[in-house]
């Protein structure tokens, strides 16, 4: 008898739990995407706007009615410009913040939301997205897209070099998110590029990016340091890639810049000093721009 009813008890618990667990899965299969007015969205933001500038870009290249330099360099400010825009205007909107989560809530996220984005894909934008906020970014493929056969060569490794920027950014949530390799091959890059530009409309951009990567080879970024935060020792990785680029490349822009700061972490047994630091500070606040 005790057997029996014990017995009954167990299997009651048992289909208690089953409904329960039956009624939460209803529940959480029938939650629904917020409400996004779209048409709101779509109205408030000027669609057309990159795809005439690249229009328009093409056709002075065409005609010939520039420097290449400075009708590539107008066209990128006026794109960033553009961008900024598009990004003022949703962040203006009432209800933002419930439109970006959806579209990045696979739970969530709706055909609208979806044909939403192929739409700003389709207009010469991308979204991206950092420490926790997406946003319209540039979009490298629309750059590019029927250029290459009207520039010269310098123009083709500048754009080269831009675009790999924004098709595998070196940097997220204050940490490098490319190999440590690509960060002194881009200040390698960007350098040997400066020695070519003399009056170029590129001059400033480049020397700002060849800068902020010597920087970066050199100290690390936030959550990235090439400084340990216990011992103040220099990494031996990214000491030995300097070293690799001073001997492959010798004449070398950024070789020139990493012999100098070989030669301090080497009077300084690898450890971070004064001297470093304020060598640091001085790079750091030369990055044009910044």
């Amino acid at each position: 008898m005790l057997k029996r009813t014990i017995t009954g008890i167990l299997t009651l618990l048992l289909l208690i739990c089953q409904n329960a667990k039956s009624e939460l899965f209803n529940r959480a299969i029938h939650i629904q995407a917020p409400t996004i007015h779209y048409d709101v969205f779509e109205s408030a933001l000027p669609w057309d706007k990159a795809l005439k500038l690249k229009e328009n870009l093409i056709k002075h290249l065409k005609q010939k009615d520039d420097r290449i330099d400075l009708l590539i360099k107008d066209f990128l400010d006026e794109y960033e410009d553009i961008i900024d825009e598009m990004n003022q205007k949703l962040y203006d909107e009432y209800d933002y913040d419930s439109m970006m989560s959806m579209m990045y809530n696979p739970d969530l996220k709706s055909l609208e939301a979806t044909r939403f984005e192929n739409k700003i894909q389709q207009h010469g934008f991308s979204v991206g997205s950092a420490e926790g906020e997406v946003y319209i970014d540039k979009n490298a493929d629309f750059i590019r897209k029927d250029l290459y056969q009207y520039l010269d060569s310098t123009s083709i490794v500048f754009l080269n070099l831009y675009c790999a920027e924004i098709d595998k950014p070196c940097c997220m949530d204050a940490g490098f998110i490319v190999p440590d390799k690509t960060i002194f091959n881009r200040a390698l890059a960007w350098g040997e590029l400066l020695k070519v530009l003399d009056y170029s409309e590129y001059f400033t951009m480049v020397d700002r990016e060849f800068t902020t990567y010597l920087y970066f080879a050199f100290n690390g970024i936030d959550n990235t340091p090439y400084f340990d935060w216990d011992t103040g020792l220099y990494d031996r990785k990214a000491f030995g890639l300097m070293q690799d680029i001073i001997e492959q490349y010798p004449e070398a822009n950024a070789a020139r810049y990493f012999r100098s700061f070989v030669d301090m972490l080497k009077a300084s047994n690898m450890k971070k000093t004064e001297e470093i630091s304020m060598f640091l500070e001085e790079m750091y606040n030369s990055i044009p721009g910044y």
